[in-house]
């Protein structure tokens, strides 16, 4: 049985993009019919790499980076995502605020509108999109209502050993096109997975913990991103989101490793970033200058904001300007 979508019947068999800054991250999710929102956690100079891959019914799209992102926004409800670590790289992995654990498979609530997950530096993670709609076929068809119970009330599992090996191994990133056994590979994911998560599947599913704190650093950096151009205080944050400077603070260095101001400058930091790789934008925004772009964005002092932006990207903004009109130039 075929369910077709708008994501399987408009993506190539195999599609790919590189990206070096939050913001192309952003606009690489966009292109494959996601709206999130990248946070680039870790400092130093960013590169990662999207790809995704038509298996049959089954869309597979892996996502590296060498540093640590924090990805928030829209899920796509037509799928079931079904995430994995394929590198056991998961100290810093969060998925809505909490650890991840080994031989884990995440994110596949159906009852959750949001994605939320943070990366681990050199991570490459496999998620597996499958159609809702054929999910609650199979589940009908063979009698395993426990199975859509399952996935609606959780969304974390730690699987046996062998299972989650399976699993992993069939979710490895390949071009579809030049593989043979995709459409199989699709088809076995699918009984895998049924398999795992129905009522005879030995996995230890966890509900998604939606905490007060992990709430508030999700309102925190969806208001950064919408003021960014506003002179704000800890004191004012807290006032908007309704918390105090302790449990706020607690939460973000718990949580990323920065405080709610570290955090807030390096939204904004990231929004100069964006500005300074997007020509179009600055025109629209009619700044032709560094200093220009900057001030925009709250920072008056060009020696703190010029090193801050090459300690968060591992370049000074000149490089980086340099570099856009050099690629504007080539194309």
């Amino acid at each position: 049985m075929q369910v077709d979508s708008p994501l399987t019947s408009q993506i190539p068999f195999f599609w790919e993009r590189s990206f070096q800054s939050a913001s192309e991250a952003d606009q690489c999710w966009k292109t494959i019919g996601f709206k999130l929102k990248c946070v680039q956690v870790t400092p130093g100079r960013l590169l990662g790499k999207i790809t995704m891959e038509r298996l049959g019914s089954m869309v597979l799209i892996s996502f590296q980076s060498n540093q640590s992102l924090l990805l928030q926004g829209e899920r796509n409800r037509d799928y079931i995502a079904f995430c994995v670590e394929q590198t056991n790289a998961i100290d810093m992995h969060r998925v809505w605020g909490e650890k991840i654990q080994p031989h884990s498979i995440h994110g596949f609530s159906s009852r959750l509108s949001e994605a939320f997950f943070q990366t681990t530096p050199g991570s490459l993670i496999s998620i597996a999109l499958l159609p809702i709609a054929r999910l609650k076929a199979i589940a009908e068809r063979e009698s395993m209502g426990s199975f859509m119970e399952t996935i609606e009330a959780n969304n974390t599992a730690v699987l046996p050993d062998q299972q989650f090996t399976q699993i992993k191994t069939l979710l490895q990133p390949n071009n579809a096109s030049k593989n043979p056994n995709a459409k199989s590979n699709s088809d076995l994911v699918e009984a895998l997975l049924v398999e795992c998560f129905s009522h005879e599947g030995k996995h230890q599913p966890h509900a998604p913990s939606l905490t007060h704190r992990t709430e508030l650093i999700r309102e925190l950096i969806e208001f950064s991103f919408k003021q960014s151009t506003s002179p704000l205080s800890l004191h004012d944050i807290c006032n908007i989101i309704f918390t105090s400077p302790t449990t706020i603070t607690v939460g973000c260095r718990e949580m990323l490793g920065l405080g709610p101001m570290a955090l807030l400058k390096r939204i904004r930091l990231q929004q100069v970033q964006h500005v300074l790789i997007d020509l179009d934008l600055q025109q629209r925004l009619g700044y032709s200058t560094v200093q220009q772009i900057a001030n925009h964005y709250g920072f008056q002092s060009r020696n703190h904001f010029a090193r801050d932006y090459k300690l968060a990207f591992g370049l000074t903004p000149q490089q980086t300007l340099r570099r856009t009109k050099s690629l504007a130039t080539i194309q």
